[in-house]
């Protein structure tokens, strides 16, 4: 197995879609969309096979902040994005990301996915919730937290809440601007707007 740092973007979009656990933070368009938006220099690694072909990944970025350091980070502003591939390609990706890390200067080597290998920590600074939608409405409505949940759907239907998908630029300049005060708010910065 041989690990590089570069992959033609067919092959690599090609491939997401054979790795069980791919998220959009996986893609090439996530890759640049980090580059050029926060200048986060990036660190990929493609596991290939004897072939050439393409057996697994993990996306990193090398990131420089005054809050937390320089760390190598896989993938900054997601929830979870870890390596994806089979057992084998997981381990040589996760033992190149080491060698990295103690070539850089960073504090820290941060995987967001659960890891289970000497040397790592984890931590759950985040909540994750799947909720799978493929089955009929009944059985995922049974699904749902009977408190809460069920509770604000309700209270959206009652109200009349409308959800449209849309690539209106007037929609998608409200909906940013909502989510701008709602992040203001919480004391989190907003990602800049690109269209």
């Amino acid at each position: 197995m041989e690990i590089v740092s570069d992959i033609s973007e067919t092959e690599w979009r090609e491939a997401l879609n054979r790795f069980e656990g791919a998220t959009i933070y996986h893609t090439p368009a996530w890759k640049r969309f980090l580059e050029s938006v926060f200048g986060f220099m990036p660190c990929y690694l493609f596991a290939l096979d004897e072939t050439g072909g393409l057996r697994g990944l993990l996306p990193l970025f090398q990131i420089k902040s005054w809050i937390t350091g320089e760390r190598l980070c896989s993938v900054p502003f997601s929830h979870t994005c870890g390596p994806v591939g089979d057992e084998d390609c997981i381990a040589a990706l996760i033992g190149r990301a080491i060698e990295i890390y103690r070539d850089s200067r960073g504090s820290h080597l941060e995987i967001r996915s659960r890891i289970e290998r000497a040397g790592f920590q984890n931590v759950n600074h985040f909540s994750t919730y799947v909720l799978d939608l493929s089955s009929d409405i009944d059985q995922v409505w049974r699904k749902l937290d009977k408190g809460s949940v069920r509770r604000a759907i309700k209270k959206s239907q009652k109200s009349g809440l409308i959800v449209d998908v849309t690539k209106d630029p007037e929609d998608i300049d409200a909906f940013y601007e909502l989510n701008t005060i709602t992040k203001r708010n919480k004391g989190v910065p907003c990602h800049t707007l690109i269209l």
